[in-house]
Protein backbone atom coordinates (compact mmCIF):
# COMPACT_ATOMS: atom_id res chain seq x y z
CA UNK A 1 0.00 0.00 0.00
CA UNK A 2 2.66 2.20 0.24
CA UNK A 3 3.15 2.56 -3.37
CA UNK A 4 -0.62 3.72 -3.57
CA UNK A 5 -0.23 6.00 -0.74
CA UNK A 6 3.10 7.67 -2.60
CA UNK A 7 1.18 8.11 -5.81
CA UNK A 8 -1.45 9.99 -3.32
CA UNK A 9 1.39 12.54 -2.59
CA UNK A 10 2.95 12.76 -5.30
CA UNK A 11 0.48 12.19 -8.60
CA UNK A 12 0.14 15.66 -9.05
CA UNK A 13 3.98 16.21 -9.31
CA UNK A 14 4.93 13.24 -11.91
CA UNK A 15 3.63 13.51 -15.49
CA UNK A 16 2.31 9.58 -16.49
CA UNK A 17 5.36 9.29 -18.63
CA UNK A 18 7.38 10.15 -15.89
CA UNK A 19 5.28 8.11 -13.37
CA UNK A 20 5.70 4.77 -15.47
CA UNK A 21 9.04 5.97 -16.33
CA UNK A 22 10.14 5.91 -12.88
CA UNK A 23 7.63 2.79 -11.68
CA UNK A 24 9.35 0.82 -14.43
CA UNK A 25 12.69 1.67 -12.88
CA UNK A 26 11.87 0.56 -9.41
CA UNK A 27 10.47 -2.82 -11.31
CA UNK A 28 13.36 -3.72 -12.99
CA UNK A 29 15.51 -2.85 -9.38
CA UNK A 30 13.33 -5.40 -7.78
CA UNK A 31 13.37 -8.25 -10.46
CA UNK A 32 17.39 -7.46 -11.10
CA UNK A 33 17.12 -7.96 -7.04
CA UNK A 34 15.45 -11.28 -6.89
CA UNK A 35 17.33 -12.77 -9.84
CA UNK A 36 20.70 -12.14 -8.10
CA UNK A 37 20.16 -12.96 -4.35
CA UNK A 38 23.06 -14.41 -2.16
CA UNK A 39 21.47 -13.36 1.22
CA UNK A 40 18.24 -12.53 2.59
CA UNK A 41 17.94 -8.93 3.12
CA UNK A 42 18.87 -8.36 -0.50
CA UNK A 43 15.78 -10.51 -1.41
CA UNK A 44 13.77 -9.25 1.03
CA UNK A 45 14.71 -5.16 -0.39
CA UNK A 46 14.14 -6.70 -3.84
CA UNK A 47 10.80 -7.83 -2.65
CA UNK A 48 9.61 -4.81 -0.90
CA UNK A 49 10.54 -2.52 -4.39
CA UNK A 50 9.10 -4.92 -6.44
CA UNK A 51 5.22 -4.71 -4.00
CA UNK A 52 6.09 -0.56 -4.23
CA UNK A 53 6.76 -0.08 -7.53
CA UNK A 54 3.87 -2.27 -8.59
CA UNK A 55 1.22 -0.26 -6.57
CA UNK A 56 2.85 2.87 -7.40
CA UNK A 57 2.69 2.32 -11.14
CA UNK A 58 -0.48 0.73 -11.08
CA UNK A 59 -2.18 4.65 -10.97
CA UNK A 60 -0.65 5.67 -13.53
CA UNK A 61 -1.61 2.94 -15.96
CA UNK A 62 -4.99 3.58 -14.61
CA UNK A 63 -5.01 7.34 -16.00
CA UNK A 64 -3.87 6.11 -19.38
CA UNK A 65 -6.44 3.49 -19.84
CA UNK A 66 -9.11 5.76 -18.12
CA UNK A 67 -8.09 8.10 -21.07
CA UNK A 68 -8.03 5.95 -23.79
CA UNK A 69 -11.16 3.71 -22.82
CA UNK A 70 -14.21 6.28 -23.21
CA UNK A 71 -16.96 3.16 -22.14
CA UNK A 72 -15.14 1.64 -19.49
CA UNK A 73 -14.66 -1.71 -21.10
CA UNK A 74 -11.10 -2.35 -20.35
CA UNK A 75 -11.07 -0.67 -17.07
CA UNK A 76 -13.85 -2.39 -15.80
CA UNK A 77 -11.62 -6.43 -16.82
CA UNK A 78 -8.85 -4.94 -15.43
CA UNK A 79 -9.45 -6.21 -11.62
CA UNK A 80 -10.81 -9.09 -12.93
CA UNK A 81 -7.59 -10.18 -14.97
CA UNK A 82 -5.23 -9.11 -11.79
CA UNK A 83 -8.16 -11.21 -9.81
CA UNK A 84 -6.61 -14.18 -12.13
CA UNK A 85 -3.09 -13.32 -12.56
CA UNK A 86 -3.11 -13.22 -8.93
CA UNK A 87 -4.48 -16.46 -8.63
CA UNK A 88 -2.76 -18.59 -11.44
CA UNK A 89 0.56 -16.87 -10.67
CA UNK A 90 1.95 -18.82 -8.18
CA UNK A 91 0.92 -22.02 -10.11
CA UNK A 92 3.13 -20.80 -13.10
CA UNK A 93 5.72 -19.49 -10.54
CA UNK A 94 5.89 -22.91 -9.49
CA UNK A 95 6.39 -24.57 -12.69
CA UNK A 96 8.94 -22.22 -13.68
CA UNK A 97 11.25 -22.75 -10.57
CA UNK A 98 11.20 -26.43 -10.56
CA UNK A 99 12.06 -26.49 -14.10
CA UNK A 100 14.79 -23.41 -14.65
CA UNK A 101 15.22 -22.35 -11.40
CA UNK A 102 14.69 -18.30 -9.71
CA UNK A 103 16.34 -17.77 -13.22
CA UNK A 104 13.55 -19.11 -15.68
CA UNK A 105 10.75 -17.14 -13.15
CA UNK A 106 12.99 -13.79 -13.03
CA UNK A 107 12.89 -13.82 -16.71
CA UNK A 108 9.23 -14.56 -17.01
CA UNK A 109 8.52 -11.48 -14.50
CA UNK A 110 10.57 -9.41 -16.22
CA UNK A 111 8.85 -9.91 -19.70
CA UNK A 112 5.17 -9.65 -18.02
CA UNK A 113 6.56 -6.49 -16.59
CA UNK A 114 8.32 -5.27 -19.60
CA UNK A 115 5.03 -6.25 -21.83
CA UNK A 116 2.62 -4.25 -19.02
CA UNK A 117 4.52 -0.81 -19.14
CA UNK A 118 5.08 -1.35 -22.96
CA UNK A 119 1.58 -1.15 -23.40
CA UNK A 120 0.56 1.62 -20.90
CA UNK A 121 3.30 3.19 -22.78
CA UNK A 122 2.24 2.95 -26.42
CA UNK A 123 -1.22 4.12 -25.09
CA UNK A 124 0.37 7.16 -23.37
CA UNK A 125 1.82 8.08 -26.81
CA UNK A 126 -1.22 7.08 -28.64
CA UNK A 127 -2.86 9.51 -26.74
CA UNK A 128 -0.82 12.16 -26.67
CA UNK A 129 -0.04 12.04 -30.57
CA UNK A 130 -4.12 12.26 -31.15
CA UNK A 131 -4.77 14.89 -28.64
CA UNK A 132 -1.85 17.96 -29.21
CA UNK A 133 -1.97 20.36 -26.94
Amino acid sequence: MAGSLTVGFVAHRLSTLAGLTSGLCLLLVGIVGLALWDAWQVYLVATIFFYFAWSFQYAFQFKVLAAVDRGAKIVGIVPAVTFGGLTIGPAIGGVLLSLGGSVALCVFGLTCVLASVASALHLQFRLITSNPV
